[in-house]
């Protein structure tokens, strides 16, 4: 895909501006388990560190990852990955209806022809049992696409993405307990001669889980006598007036 070369930022300058950009510590959450407002969660994890820990909100999992920078010069390549991940439990008498999307932007840009970036990201669900369904849903960027190459000069410019998970209907809802899993990638990729650096800034990470209170069976023929008792006392107010 030729394209018009746009206002050209030197890759150095793309860098510095997140040269302080440190992923924390790897491997599991130092909370790892806990509850949130229609859920319970276990075995959090980041695999590299740039997610960091969550703060839970309602039924939010919130995070505020560090910044994803891939900078390459002269016929090098550089890749800079991350995947967070937690198993997740519906309490009891809830369907999860809402998995909710994720929005990320960045900068990019190629010196050198055929210097090329490139960003991705995937989120996914899997079914810890019941019919072990995997659900699973890529990234949509715009103004451009990914893979992105340099024209004949350079190219560079920014861009905003986004991932977003459907949940299946009412009829066939998900098993209640669930592999939460999403995962962010970028990769830069120079020519010799050339350099090339994308970012991708994720200012927050919101696992955003709507829930449908399921009246226990009980319940049922109490919340029938009661709509009874409503619609039999406002007939009779009717007739009497």
């Amino acid at each position: 895909m030729r394209m018009r070369p746009l206002l050209f930022v030197p890759a150095y300058a793309l860098a510095a501006v997140f040269c302080c950009a440190v992923p924390v510590q790897a491997g599991l959450w130092s909370v790892p388990a806990g509850a949130a407002q229609d859920f319970t969660y276990a075995n959090g994890q980041d695999e590299h560190g740039f997610f960091g820990e969550p703060i839970i909100l309602g039924n939010k999992l919130i995070f505020t990852p560090s910044p994803f920078v891939a900078h390459a010069e002269s016929d090098n390549s550089s890749l800079r990955h991350d995947t967070v991940s937690f198993d997740l439990l519906i309490k009891p008498n809830r369907r999860l209806d809402g998995i909710g999307s994720i929005t990320m932007q960045g900068f990019y840009s190629a010196e050198g022809q055929d210097s090329l970036v490139d960003a991705w990201s995937e989120y996914s669900v899997d079914e810890l049992g019941g019919s072990g369904r995997h659900f699973a849903a890529g990234m949509v960027t715009s103004p451009v696409a990914f893979p992105l190459a340099a024209d004949v000069t350079a190219i560079s410019g920014s861009w905003s993405g986004e991932v977003n998970m459907q949940a299946p209907g009412p009829a066939n809802p998900f098993h209640q307990l669930l592999h939460i899993e999403f995962s962010t990638t970028v990769m830069a990729d120079a020519v010799v001669g050339g350099n090339a650096t994308v970012s991708q800034i994720l200012p927050q990470v919101e696992f955003d889980f709507a829930f449908t209170l399921i009246p226990e069976p009980g319940s049922v023929p109490l919340i029938v006598l009661g709509c009874v008792f409503v619609m039999r006392r406002t007939y009779n107010r009717r007739a009497a007036g």
